[in-house]
C-alpha cells in the first residue's frame, strides 16, 4: 500500500512524543502504530531526535568557576563561530522538545464535551445539535407542496427527485418529534410514486438509486411509525428488489457497486426489522462482492469505491462479514481516509463513515473526529443557504444541494451516534 498519509496529519501524531518519553499509555499507541505508516515514520524521526539530544556531552562545573571562566574567555575569540552554531542547534532541539511536550499535554489532558465538535482552534466550538438543526431546518423549509424535495430546483437532475426525497426523509427521521409533519408528508409522496410491481417511479437511468433509497427511507419510517400502509408498500418494494437481482448477486451492472449498495442496505435493514425472507438475497450479494474483491485485488487499491464495498461488508448481518479477519481492508480504508488532495464526494463520505466506524470498532474515535472536521468545515454558515452543503463531485451535480445537504447530515449523524454508542 502506498505511504500517502503525509498530506493529511494523522490524529495520533501528537501522541508519539508522549509514547517515547513514557508519558502515555503504550498499549493503545502501539496498536495504532501497527496500522499507521505515517505514525511509524514519525516514531522513527522522533526516536532519532531524542537519541541525538541524549548523546550531547554533559559539562561538569566545579564550585570554583573562576579558573574555568578565565580559560574559556581566553579561547572565546577562536571558537566563537563554532560555539555559536552549536548553541543555536541546541536551542532549536530544545525548542522542538518543549513544543512537542506542550502539544502532547493539551491533547492528552483536554476534556472534550460530549455534545461539542471542535472546529480549528480549541476556542472555536459549535454545538452538534446546532449543526444538525441548521441543515434540517433548511430541508424542512424547502420541502415541496407535494411532499418531495426537487432535485432539479436545487441544481440536480429531475429524474433523481425520488431518491433525493428519500435521503431528506432519512435525515429528518432522526429528529422525528420536531419534523413529524414533514416526515409523513414525504412518505405520502413516496407511496404515491410506487407502481403495481413495487418499483418507485419510472424505470429510467436512476431507478435503482431511487428505488433502493426510497425503500430504505420507508423502512426507517416503519421502524418508528409501524403502519399497515407502509408495511404493504415495503413488502412490494422488497419483492421487486429480489426479483431483479442477478443470480450472481448484483443489480444493474456488476462493475458499479453503487447500483447495488442501496438494494443490499434495504434488504439488511428489512431483515433486522423482521423480513427474514431477505436473507438469501443478502447472502448472494455479499458473496458476489467477496468474489469480486478477491478477483480484482479490490482492497489493494486506494479508491473511493472501496467505501461502498466496505460498507456492504460492515452491515449488521455479521455472519457474512470478513472485515475483522482482513487487515488489508483496514489499511486500505485508512489510506482512503487520509488520501491527499481527495475531492469532496458526499456519496462516498456517507459510506466511509459507516465503514470506518464498523471496521475499526472501538479504535475509530480519532477517525470520527477527523471526518467530522472535514464535513463541518464545508457547511454554509450564512445567507439563504445557511446550514446546507454546496453540491460537490459527480453525485453532487446529479443530486443537487438537497442531496449534498442530506448526505452530509446523515454522515454526521452516523459519526455522532457511533461515537456515543462506544462511550
Amino acid at each position: 500500500m502506498q505511504k500517502n498519509f503525509k498530506a493529511e496529519r494523522c490524529p495520533w501524531e501528537q501522541e508519539i512524543s508522549g509514547y517515547i518519553l513514557g508519558e502515555t499509555s503504550s498499549s493503545s499507541i502501539e496498536k495504532h502504530l501497527e496500522e499507521c505508516f505515517f505514525c511509524q515514520e514519525q516514531l522513527i524521526e522522533f526516536q532519532e531526535l531524542v537519541k541525538n539530544i541524549r548523546a550531547m556531552p554533559e559539562e561538569n562545573l566545579s564550585r570554583d568557576l573562576a579558573p574555568g571562566l578565565r580559560k574559556k574567555i581566553a579561547s572565546t575569540a577562536k571558537k566563537q563561530k563554532v560555539s555559536s552554531a552549536l548553541m543555536l542547534n541546541k536551542r532549536r532541539i530544545l525548542m522542538m522538545v518543549v513544543f512537542f511536550c506542550v502539544i502532547f499535554y493539551f491533547l492528552f489532558f483536554e476534556k472534550k464535551a460530549q455534545e461539542t465538535l471542535f472546529l480549528g482552534p480549541v476556542s472555536e466550538k459549535i454545538s452538534f445539535d446546532e449543526v444538525i438543526e441548521k441543515s434540517l431546518y433548511w430541508l424542512a423549509k424547502n420541502q415541496e407542496p407535494d411532499g418531495s424535495w426537487s432535485a432539479e430546483r436545487w441544481g440536480g437532475k429531475k429524474g433523481y427527485t425520488i431518491g433525493v426525497t428519500g435521503l431528506a426523509l432519512l435525515s429528518l427521521i432522526k429528529k422525528n418529534v420536531e419534523h413529524e409533519k414533514n416526515i409523513k408528508h414525504a412518505w405520502d409522496y413516496l407511496l404515491e410514486q410506487q407502481r403495481r410491481d413495487g418499483l418507485f417511479g419510472p424505470e429510467n437511468s436512476a431507478f435503482l438509486y431511487n428505488h433502493g433509497i426510497a425503500t430504505t427511507a420507508l423502512l426507517e419510517s416503519y421502524s418508528i411509525y409501524p403502519t399497515e400502509t407502509i408495511k404493504r408498500s415495503v413488502d412490494k418494494a422488497l419483492q421487486y428488489i429480489s426479483s431483479i437481482q442477478n443470480p450472481e448477486g448484483w443489480w444493474g451492472d456488476s462493475s458499479n457497486i453503487s447500483l447495488s449498495v442501496w438494494q443490499v442496505y434495504a434488504l439488511c435493514r428489512a431483515y433486522i426489522l423482521g423480513w427474514k425472507n431477505a436473507e438469501k438475497s443478502i447472502q448472494r450479494s455479499l458473496l458476489w462482492l467477496a468474489s469480486m474483491a478477491k478477483r480484482h485485488d479490490f482492497w489493494g487499491n486506494v479508491d473511493a469505491s472501496i467505501a461502498t464495498g466496505a460498507f456492504l461488508f460492515s452491515l449488521p448481518e455479521k455472519r457474512y462479514s470478513i472485515l475483522e479477519k482482513d487487515n488489508k481492508i483496514k489499511h486500505t480504508l485508512q489510506a482512503l481516509l487520509y488520501q491527499p488532495n481527495h475531492k469532496i464526494e458526499y456519496y462516498h463520505y456517507y459510506f466511509l463513515t459507516h465503514a470506518i466506524c464498523n471496521v475499526f470498532q472501538n479504535k475509530s474515535n480519532d477517525y470520527i473526529h477527523f471526518l467530522q472536521k472535514k464535513l463541518l468545515e464545508k457547511q454554509v454558515q450564512a445567507g439563504v443557504y445557511r446550514g446546507t452543503w454546496e453540491p460537490a463531485g459527480i453525485s453532487g451535480n446529479i443530486g443537487g444541494r438537497v442531496y449534498s445537504t442530506a448526505m452530509a447530515t446523515l454522515s454526521l449523524q452516523n459519526l455522532h451516534s457511533s461515537y456515543f454508542f462506544k462511550k
